[in-house]
C-alpha cells in the first residue's frame, strides 16, 4: 500500500484518548484511510496506484489494519520534502505486514537512505462509519475557500462561546453565515465567507 502525506496525515483527527483504543488509529482499509475521535472525521482514498514502480529492495503489499496514528504521523514526517515534479517513489511510504500480519512498517526513501517506522496494529474491529453519512441529498450546498473557512473557525474556537458557532446556508450562491458570542464578555460576532465560483458548465 502506498500511503502520500495526504492519507498520513489523516492521523490527526484520531482520537488522543486512550478509552477507545481503536480510535487512537488511522484505519486503513483496502480503499482508503481514515480516523475519527468521534467528533470529527476524515477519510481520503488511496492514491492511484496503477503502473507505478518502487525503489528496489522496498517491500510493500495491501495489507490493511488499524495502525497507531502516532507511527503514521512520524511516517509522515519522513517523507522527503520534494517538489510537484518529482519521483513517484520520494512521495510516498511503502506499507508492508509481518508474516503474522500483526505488525506494519511504513518506509520511506530519498533514493539515498532509506527510514522505516514499524509499529504493531491495534487489535480490534472500526466502527461502521459510513453510516454515519446522510444518504440523503443535501437541504443545501456551498464551495467555499478552506483557507477563510479555517480562519474564521479558527476565531469562534479561540473567542467562541464554549467555542460554538452557529453555521447558516442561504443557497449555493449567497454567503456562508457564522454566528455565536465571546467566551468572555458575551459580545455577538457575526462572520461570512463567499462562494467560490464555479465554472460554468459547457453548453451542449
Amino acid at each position: 500500500m502506498l500511503l502520500n502525506r495526504q492519507s498520513l496525515d489523516v492521523a490527526k483527527f484520531a482520537s488522543k484518548s486512550d478509552t477507545r483504543p481503536i480510535l487512537s488509529a488511522l484505519c486503513i482499509t483496502p480503499t482508503h484511510v481514515v480516523a475519527t475521535d468521534s467528533y470529527h472525521l476524515l477519510e481520503v482514498e488511496h492514491v492511484k496506484q496503477d503502473d507505478q514502480v518502487k525503489p528496489d529492495g522496498i517491500r510493500t503489499d495491501s495489507g490493511t489494519g488499524l495502525l497507531p496514528a502516532e507511527a503514521a504521523l512520524h511516517a509522515c514526517k519522513n517523507i522527503p520534502s520534494t517538489k510537484e515534479d518529482t519521483l513517484f517513489a520520494l512521495k510516498h511510504a511503502f506499507s508492508s505486514l509481518d508474516g503474522d500480519g500483526k505488525k506494519m512498517t511504513l518506509t520511506t526513501t530519498d533514493l539515498m537512505q532509506e527510514k522505516s517506522v514499524e509499529a504493531t496494529l491495534i487489535d480490534g474491529k472500526y466502527p461502521d462509519y459510513g453510516q454515519i453519512f446522510p444518504k440523503e441529498q443535501p437541504a443545501a450546498r456551498i464551495t467555499v475557500n478552506a483557507k477563510y473557512l479555517k480562519e474564521i473557525a479558527d476565531y469562534f474556537a479561540k473567542h467562541g462561546d464554549g467555542e460554538k458557532v452557529l453555521i447558516e446556508f442561504h443557497g449555493e450562491d449567497r454567503p456562508l453565515v457564522f454566528r455565536g458570542e465571546t467566551r468572555l464578555a458575551s459580545q455577538k460576532v457575526r462572520g461570512l465567507v463567499m462562494p467560490l465560483r464555479m465554472p460554468e458548465p459547457p453548453a451542449p
